[in-house]
């Protein structure tokens, strides 16, 4: 049903007002992944790759491991794992011991990741403009809030229902 949705709805068909929202969000998510990708096909990066890049070089200026990512994201350990694992293979960067603590490896940025950050966060502005487009400052701040409880709200533990 969601590639029908999608499918239609890039033909230019009106989106149904019964849609569910974790149907939209879905949807949005898949369309910013598409978006992303194809704007970064060049340095063959997948948005997720492209998320992580850009939130080590923002933050570049601290010592940042696996397990901060896992955290940041809120994605599972094997998931940080494979895309650090893909992105130390292309060249992006590599580990070292932390320095704070020898349990944990650090994450350190390789040249080829900075050569290229101006572009992949360039690209990233322009999908976020794309996204944002007619929509006011209000409009996005209360989306924001909005988005933020909904996050909260399926983060939180809950009881099995059997």
């Amino acid at each position: 049903m969601l590639i029908s949705v999608l499918t239609n709805w890039r033909r230019g068909e009106t989106m149904e007002d019964n849609t569910k929202i974790s149907s939209l969000l879905r949807m949005i998510d898949v369309r910013i992944r598409m978006d992303l990708d194809e704007r970064n096909e060049e340095f063959q990066l997948t948005s997720m790759q492209v998320r992580i890049l850009g939130f080590l070089i923002e933050h570049d200026d601290r010592e940042i491991n696996p397990r901060d990512l896992e955290h940041y994201f809120r994605i599972s350990k094997p998931t940080v794992t494979g895309v650090l694992k893909r992105l130390e293979e292309k060249g992006y960067l590599h580990y070292e011991p932390s320095g704070k603590d020898l349990r944990y490896k650090q994450i350190v940025l390789d040249d080829k990741a900075y050569q290229c950050a101006k572009q992949l966060h360039a690209r990233f502005e322009a999908m976020e403009r794309k996204l944002y487009q007619g929509l006011s400052d209000e409009e996005l701040e209360l989306t924001r809030s909005l988005l933020l409880r909904l996050l909260d709200n399926i983060s939180k533990e809950e009881e099995v229902v059997q």
